[in-house]
């Protein structure tokens, strides 16, 4: 899972790696040819020497850079496995909350019936009463 810009950034390296190895390959090309030749030329093993130290260097780069890529990558895997679980998670609350809305509902739902047989026993008693008022009004004239 490779970024694209750190995929650049490894070619990059990589091309800039070739490039000291093609000056070296050529310089002990060079060399070869004149030591064909019977010519020695003054001292160019520095320059080889230099150009070995710096692909040495850019190849430690590189190594390095991979290896960062290589564990950004891991994180990036434990990431979306993180994702993954909170992605649960989420679904899972959601449908928890989902669930605890219906039973409110079913409880509000409940609560109202049970105010409307409260009030209708309230009415009933109310005129019970009456007619309890009444019949012994009735019964105290008699």
């Amino acid at each position: 899972m490779m970024c694209a810009t750190q995929g650049r950034e490894i070619v990059r390296y990589r091309a800039e790696v070739h490039r000291p190895r093609e000056e070296r390959d050529a310089l002990q090309s060079s060399l070869e040819s004149d030591r064909i030749i019977g010519l020695e030329p003054p001292q160019p093993a520095p320059e080889i020497s230099a150009l070995e130290a710096q692909i040495v260097d850019l190849n430690r780069d590189l190594d390095r850079r991979s290896d960062e890529i290589r564990h950004l990558e891991a994180h990036i895997d434990d990431l979306s496995q993180d994702r993954g679980h909170l992605e649960s998670t989420i679904h899972h609350l959601t449908s928890e909350m989902t669930h605890a809305g219906g039973e409110i509902l079913d409880l509000q739902q409940a609560n109202y019936d049970l105010d409307r047989s409260r009030e209708d026993a309230e009415s009933t008693l109310s005129a019970t009463e009456e007619s309890l008022r009444w019949t012994r009004s009735e019964l105290d004239r008699v």
